[in-house]
């Protein structure tokens, strides 16, 4: 292989597409500081609050979260550790990482996408994980949540450091999954879910995260976090139903899952969840998407 091979080959490394633009999409501070303390035995909800309340932009936004639809608990949480001590502490810092992901990537510059209309898409499909945990009674439904967010996120990085074989994918793609994939695979050699593993790698999340994220949308591959794979693969396919119509209740009574049926078997819900996942999910999504990514809720 000559040099110039190389460099190129190089050039179409999840690895070196991630290592590019870290120092633009790093997390901050306080979320890396959060994740440094967390499973301290002596690491009090008090404490954790005190690390949060460094940042008042992120204590504002999880504030509004947990006294959202998201949870609609009966009375007012005023402060992050009363929080902490209602939802839990893994429970929180799952959200700490949905808010700071989403911000750190405001620094990418993005021209071939509607990023307002990619965030709504995003958070749709952590929303309706949740809810999909939620009926299956899987306990810490946030971690799913952040799943689902996050499932595309390398995409944007592709974007970003490959706008011209992008603008093929978008073009072949029209919108679909499937076929975005495929034409990734083609010019790439690999996909946008090996990217978001490799972002979740050098982010130094958990293993759950990176599997996950790096093999939603080939569920059954994902042998040591099956089920996690297997609701975000299916939260993806029913946000993008749920996104393609006006009404959610037509939308509901007239899906017909594009995505793998053996994925939804696995969960074992019944298809006449269908409709009230759907609906459940709309009305805590646009509350949500205001929260976590302004701008990004869309009007059906």
């Amino acid at each position: 292989m000559t040099k110039a091979a190389t460099v190129e080959k190089q050039k179409m490394e999840p690895k070196i597409l991630v290592k590019r633009v870290e120092n633009l999409i790093s997390l901050p501070e306080v979320c890396l500081r959060i994740n440094e303390v967390m499973y301290k035995p002596s690491t009090t909800a008090a404490d954790l609050g005190e690390i949060i309340a460094l940042d008042p932009g992120l204590t504002t936004r999880l504030l509004k979260i947990v006294n959202s639809a998201f949870y609609n608990f009966p009375s007012k949480i005023s402060t992050v550790s009363h929080a902490i001590t209602i939802i839990g502490t893994r429970e929180l810092r799952d959200l700490v990482l949905a808010t700071s992901a989403v911000g750190a990537f405001k620094n990418i510059p993005n021209k071939l996408v509607d990023m307002e209309a990619f965030w709504h898409h995003s958070v749709f499909c952590g929303i309706v994980s949740r809810v999909l945990a939620s009926e299956m009674r899987q306990a810490d439904g946030e971690r799913l949540f952040v799943a689902g967010l996050l499932h595309d996120i390398g995409k944007l990085i592709i974007y970003n450091q490959l706008p011209e074989e992008s603008k093929q994918i978008l073009e072949y793609g029209h919108g679909s999954d499937e076929k975005m994939l495929e034409k990734e695979f083609e010019l790439l050699g690999f996909n946008h879910a090996d990217v978001g593993r490799e972002l979740m790698i050098q982010w130094g999340l958990p293993e759950r995260f990176c599997e996950v994220v790096g093999s939603y949308y080939r569920p059954l591959q994902c042998h040591d976090y099956l089920v996690d794979a297997c609701v975000v693969h299916v939260a993806n396919d029913m946000a993008m139903a749920i996104e393609s119509g006006t009404n959610v209740e037509q939308q509901a009574a007239e899906y017909t899952p594009g995505f793998d049926p053996k994925a939804w078997r696995k969960l074992e819900l019944s298809k006449d969840k269908i409709e009230p996942i759907m609906i459940e999910s709309c009305l805590k999504a646009f509350e949500v998407s205001e929260i976590i990514s302004p701008g990004s809720t869309l009007i059906y």
